[in-house]
């Protein structure tokens, strides 16, 4: 009978897991080989659906391709700023260089999440619509998207993060990131994340549809700049965007986590947004 209990549970977690596609070509197909503290240089390709998200030209924040038309972000990045002073950049690497590979997309409209409130970082999240659509090739793809209610099944698996955000705080004498970089972090659900901030005696408190990640020691995390970009898990062997980088107490500090808006809770909204 355990043994039965086990197994169903496992079908169970497994069914649950699953990758979404709203693009029109598969999604979450890494083809290099598999703002980021304590992490390391990625290689060209290696996240072909992260976007550089920009204002007035400048990098600002990340995002996350999940089909030509549509980038996924977090709220806080474009908080009350009209849509015409965004682009987004695909297939970057350099933030110095122009390689030739780059798609430089303006962006046509902005859709906040209905609850999210400057300020905050309770439902963090946002979907633009680009005015022209992303060109698909090697360095420019989409991510999967995971099915709706399905937290259960990202919690306790290592995911990764990946930006241009700054390598340190600036007291530890951090600078932007200009080559993209990588870094892979446990995540853990809103519960355990409060704990974590109570017993560093902070009274952070996190809700439904926010997740943490990070590691005890610190040393390796997301930091500003960062936001905006994928937490990202394999989900039936496909890259998924199962979190937004949204907030944190600054940058890889011992027992204060990375915050992200957690995507499987937000996808009704989501699927209506790129519909």
């Amino acid at each position: 009978m355990q043994l039965r209990l086990l197994l169903w549970t496992v079908a169970a977690l497994a069914a649950a897991a699953a990758a979404l596609n709203v693009a029109d070509v598969p999604c979450g197909k890494q083809r290099a080989a598999t703002k980021i503290v304590g992490g390391s240089g990625a290689r060209p390709g290696q996240f072909p659906w992260l976007v550089s998200l920009q204002l007035d030209g400048e990098p600002w924040c990340g995002g996350t391709l999940v089909s030509q038309w549509f980038v996924v972000t977090a709220a806080h990045c474009l908080k009350n700023m009209k849509a015409d002073r965004f682009s987004v950049v695909a297939g970057e690497h350099d933030l110095t260089q122009h390689e030739g590979k780059e798609q430089r997309l303006p962006v046509q409209a902005i859709a906040l999440h209905p609850e999210y409130r400057v300020g905050k970082f309770r439902h963090d999240l946002a979907v633009l619509r680009l005015a022209q659509p992303a060109v698909w090739g090697g360095r420019v793809q989409p991510a999967c998207l995971p099915a709706s209610d399905q937290t259960e099944a990202v919690l306790n698996r290592t995911a990764t993060v990946a930006g241009w955000g700054w390598t340190a705080e600036v007291r530890d004498g951090g600078q932007r990131a200009d080559r993209l970089r990588t870094v892979s972090v446990p995540v853990m659900g809103p519960l355990e994340c409060t704990d974590w901030f109570a017993a560093a005696g902070r009274k952070n408190r996190l809700h439904a549809g926010q997740l943490c990640a990070g590691f005890k020691e610190g040393g390796r995390d997301g930091c500003q700049g960062d936001s905006g970009g994928p937490l990202l898990l394999p989900l039936e062997g496909r890259s998924t965007l199962v979190g937004v980088v949204s907030a944190g107490i600054g940058c890889g500090r011992p027992g204060l986590p990375g915050v992200y808006t957690d995507v499987s809770h937000y996808m009704g909204w989501i699927k209506k947004m790129v519909a």
